[in-house]
């Protein structure tokens, strides 16, 4: 999901996208497409998506919506790289997790704290998995405390406005689609931080 925030589409991602297998997770999931998504040839519909793509997070104009913490976040600096996005970077340093400078983005872009988000989940995952309880509440507390601290202050707020900004179905489906996710993701992040709190303490 966050790279479909980070870049356009591309013809081989596309593909994917439109495998059986992923056509049916998407339709199970409600991410509802419309069908010339699936019957459009992958050359025009990836054509599409560049252009709506960059009139929404790229190019200046009134459409335009910068995917940046410190842009987005109310009562913010509303500057490009402010002191959000060093607070960004710091809090990543601080987990021990590495910014991944290959995604080329500063580290307050929606989709570079979706991916953050989503290696704490990772990390989370296989502490699980291997009983360390330790471990998968030390990452559960750092989801919880990101999406908190900075994530959660202006995601929701941000897909808003693509959702009424945008002309085509693709990025509509995934802004509301990615709304209800981060929404569904805090519930349970809370749920499985107080089960974690409770094992970690008997």
């Amino acid at each position: 999901m966050s790279n479909l925030f980070l870049t356009e589409p591309t013809v081989e991602s596309l593909k994917k996208l439109r495998s059986v297998e992923f056509r049916e997770a998407l339709y199970a999931s409600q991410f509802a497409l419309d069908d010339c998504f699936f019957t459009e040839p992958l050359e025009e519909v990836s054509l599409e998506l560049a252009v709506e793509y960059t009139s929404l997070f790229i190019l200046p104009g009134k459409n335009r919506i910068p995917p940046y913490e410190s842009i987005q976040t109310p009562g913010g600096s509303g500057v490009l790289s402010g002191p959000e996005t060093q607070q960004v970077r710091a809090y990543i340093t601080a987990t021990g997790t590495k910014y991944n400078q290959t995604l080329k983005e500063l580290p307050d872009h929606f989709g570079i704290e979706l991916y953050f988000m989503k290696t704490l989940a990772e990390i989370e995952s296989t502490s699980w998995e291997k009983g360390d309880i330790a471990s998968a509440l030390n990452a559960l507390d750092f989801q919880n405390d990101f999406f908190k601290l900075h994530l959660g202050k202006w995601a929701f707020l941000f897909l808003g406005k693509v959702m009424e900004t945008t002309t085509h179905n693709f990025y509509h489906e995934l802004a509301r689609f990615t709304q209800e996710f981060l929404s569904d993701e805090q519930s349970c992040i809370e749920l499985l931080l107080e089960r974690a709190r409770k094992m970690d303490k008997q």
